[in-house]
Formats: structure tokens, C-alpha cells, sequence
């Protein structure tokens, strides 16, 4: 009776620890890109981005765990495409709001056009860099295959927001170099 109490105990002290498998992460990212982008314009309403945001924080929590050696090291090039994620998606979310409200005053839109276009670059840029990069531990493979997901979804929403400015203001995207 005792060892079924302790055993009962440590079961309801790890439910805690639960990580998300790389499956998981992907279909909340799924379900959070397309409840705050997935909308017919991005710039005709506020975004409801709180299921995204709670997406890319399990994102970070699962490469943060996934991406350890078998000494328990970091590994860099994934903590570092990490910090890229965050700060491209901080600068998408920042554009969007800025475009937003401008967007109706006829104010020049090509600052908001080029800085789309260089977040969509840098995801691209990203995904390359990760794609060529061989891990020997499914941990970091799983945490590799996220980033990748994560770097695509942002990538494709400022090419949509880029396009979707274009469309509307009559402003000439600058020219993206294909891929490599």
C-alpha cells in the first residue's frame, strides 16, 4: 500500500512536467497562425494573437528541452534560430500594428513593404541554414523540424501582409531574390 501511495505521488508530481511532442507544437502553431493571420485581410481589424503567442512560448519551451546534448549543452544553432524566430515574429506583429493604422491615411507604405520583405528573407534565410545543418539526436532533429515549421509560418505570413499591401496601396514590392 505504501509503494502504490509513493508511486501515486511521483505520477501526479511529473504530470506537471509534461513536455509537448513536435506534433503538438506544430498543431497549436497550426491553430494559432490560422486564428491570427488566417483572416481574409490583415490589416482590416485587430489580430487576436494569443493563441500564436502561447504557440511560439511551447515552441521555445520544446527546443529549449530538445535542443541539449547528451552532457546537457545547448546547442547553439538552434538556441540562436531560436532568438531569430522570436525577434522576426516580435517585428512581424510590431509591422502589422504599425501598417494598420496607417495604411488608411495615404501615408507611404515602402518602410512596412521593406521590412516585410526582410522578415520574409531572414525566415528564408533561416530555413536554409537549418535544412543544412545534420543533428544526430532526435531531440535536436524534432526541435530542427519546429524552427523550421515556426521560420515558414512567419515567412509566409509577411509575404502575405507584403502582398496585401501592394494590392491595396499601389506601392511596388521590391524584388526577392529566389531561393537557393
Amino acid at each position: 500500500m505504501k509503494k502504490q501511495s509513493i508511486l501515486m505521488g511521483l505520477l501526479i508530481a511529473t504530470s506537471g512536467l509534461y513536455a509537448a511532442t513536435g506534433t503538438e507544437v506544430l498543431q497549436k502553431m497550426v491553430n494559432g497562425h490560422t486564428r491570427a493571420f488566417g483572416q481574409g485581410q490583415l490589416f482590416k481589424s485587430a489580430l487576436d494573437t494569443a493563441v500564436w503567442e502561447e504557440s511560439l512560448a511551447q515552441l521555445k519551451e520544446f527546443v529549449l528541452e530538445n535542443s541539449k546534448d547528451l552532457v546537457g549543452r545547448r546547442d547553439s544553432t538552434l538556441t540562436s534560430a531560436l532568438g531569430t524566430i522570436e525577434q522576426a515574429n516580435r517585428d512581424l506583429l510590431n509591422n502589422i500594428k504599425i501598417t494598420r493604422g496607417t495604411i488608411s491615411s495615404g501615408k507611404n507604405l515602402q518602410p512596412q513593404i521593406n521590412m516585410f520583405a526582410q522578415i520574409e528573407d531572414k525566415m528564408k534565410v533561416l530555413q536554409r541554414e537549418l535544412k543544412a545543418t545534420n543533428f544526430t539526436l532526435s531531440g535536436k532533429k524534432n526541435a530542427q523540424k519546429s524552427l523550421i515549421d515556426a521560420a515558414l509560418f512567419i515567412e509566409t505570413t509577411a509575404a502575405k501582409a507584403r502582398k496585401e499591401i501592394v494590392g491595396t496601396s499601389g506601392n511596388a514590392a521590391p524584388p526577392i531574390p529566389p531561393r537557393k
